[in-house]
C-alpha cells in the first residue's frame, strides 16, 4: 500500500514538473481528473488533521478489528458512553439526542483506489437524511483516507475510510447537531488513533 502511494506521488510530482501553465492557470495538456486522483469533490492533496488546540481524546478505548485481527484503536471523548459491538462502537445520550461513534475493519485483498471504496460507502448510505457527500481526503496518523460528510437539521454524519495493511477501515461519527463541539470531538478522536 505504502509503495503504491509513493509511486503515485512521484508520478504526480513528475507530471507537475513537466507541464506548462496557460494564462488561465490551467495546465496545458492536462486531462480530466480520474477516480484514482480526485473524487468529484475530493482532494488530490489530502490534508493532515487541522491544526487546533484540540487534544487527543482520553475516554474509553474502541478497537476496529476483523475477527481477532485488531487494525486500529482510538479513544472516545470524555463523557458517559455505552460501549457496544464488542468494543467497536459507543453511544452517548444527551438532551439533544444520541451521539454514535464506531469503527469497522474488513481484512483481505483490498487493492482498488480510495475512490472505489468511498463510492461504496456512499451507496451504503443512500437515503440517509443527512445527504452525505465525499469531501476533501485527509490523513489520519500518517494514513491517507477519504471523508464523507453530511450535515443539516437531521444532524452531522462524518465518515473516515482508508486501506491499511490490506484492511478496509471505516470510522464513523453521528451527532444530533453540527456544532463546534462535535467537530472538536471528531478531531480529538482521530488525534488519539493508533494503527496496529
Amino acid at each position: 500500500m505504502r509503495s503504491r502511494v509513493l509511486v503515485a506521488g512521484a508520478v504526480l510530482l513528475l507530471g507537475a514538473a513537466c507541464s506548462s501553465t496557460t494564462q488561465d492557470g490551467v495546465e496545458a495538456g492536462a486531462e480530466a481528473p480520474t477516480e484514482q486522483t480526485s473524487a468529484a469533490s475530493g482532494s488530490e492533496s489530502p490534508s493532515e488533521a487541522p491544526t487546533s488546540s484540540v487534544e487527543p481524546a482520553t475516554g474509553p478505548e474502541l478497537v476496529a478489528s476483523d475477527f481477532d485481527v485488531a487494525v486500529l484503536r482510538f479513544r472516545l471523548p470524555r463523557g458517559k458512553w455505552e460501549i457496544t459491538g464488542e468494543g467497536r462502537s459507543a453511544t452517548r445520550f444527551t438532551a439533544e439526542g444520541p451521539t454514535d461513534i464506531g469503527a469497522s475493519a474488513t481484512t483481505g485483498g483490498f487493492v482498488d483506489g480510495l475512490g472505489f471504496y468511498a463510492k461504496g460507502e456512499l451507496e451504503i448510505r443512500a437515503g440517509d437524511e443527512r445527504d452525505p457527500k465525499r469531501v476533501d481526503d485527509r490523513v489520519v496518523q500518517g494514513e491517507e483516507g477519504f471523508v464523507l460528510e453530511g450535515s443539516n437539521e437531521a444532524g452531522l454524519l462524518y465518515v473516515f475510510g482508508t486501506i491499511y495493511d490490506e484492511s478496509f477501515v471505516v470510522v464513523s461519527f453521528e451527532f444530533p447537531e453540527d456544532t463546534p463541539e462535535a467537530r472538536d470531538d471528531i478531531e480529538s478522536v482521530l488525534a488519539s488513533a493508533e494503527w496496529l
